[in-house]
């Protein structure tokens, strides 16, 4: 149990990584004023937000897997 519970804590770490990353893009696609380098930065912010959505899904998954011993909901 302790494997699954080092490989969520990996994924969360990897969550707030994104959540970063996601920031800095959003601050920089405000800042930008050329529109088709902005279209670039609206597509990788879809991109973080995808990756992040899949993660926060492997995580809730892992999550179900803990024994009931009050860490698995």
């Amino acid at each position: 149990m302790s494997s699954l519970l080092d490989l969520i804590a990996q994924y969360e770490d990897g969550q707030r990584k994104i959540d970063q990353a996601i920031a800095i893009n959003r601050a920089r696609a405000a800042a930008e004023p050329n529109r088709r380098r902005r279209l670039d930065l609206d597509r990788q912010h879809q991109v973080l937000l995808t990756m992040r959505a899949d993660l926060a899904y492997g995580i809730n998954s892992m999550r179900r897997c803990l024994p009931d011993a009050g860490l698995g909901k």
